[in-house]
């Protein structure tokens, strides 16, 4: 099964979130000047390389990953008004 959640049911469930936790009554879609935005991790990753410049390769014939030059990086973006969250619930779980 899918389920959306668009931009404004998220603002509404942290709003209600900062009311519960926090104690604070506020109205996102009026104080906030922007967008929320959401910060995405992303492993970078780096292969180890012959000198010439090809990937060196295990036995089962997949490149090898430089644990050593291999980075996280972090990415962001704004989560706006036509946004919505999608989630896929698994129906053998959801009977249960």
């Amino acid at each position: 099964m899918q389920i959306k959640i668009w931009h404004y049911e998220v603002l509404e469930a942290i709003q209600e979130l900062m009311n519960k936790k926090y104690g604070m009554d506020v109205d996102l879609s009026e104080q906030c000047d922007d967008y929320p935005t959401i910060e995405h991790h992303v492993y970078e990753r780096v292969y180890k390389k012959h000198a010439n410049g090809k990937n060196i390769k295990d036995k089962n014939g997949y490149p090898i990953l430089d644990k050593k030059e291999s980075i996280w990086t972090k990415e962001y973006f704004a989560f706006g008004e036509m946004d919505e969250f999608i989630l896929f619930i698994n129906e053998k779980i959801k009977d249960e």
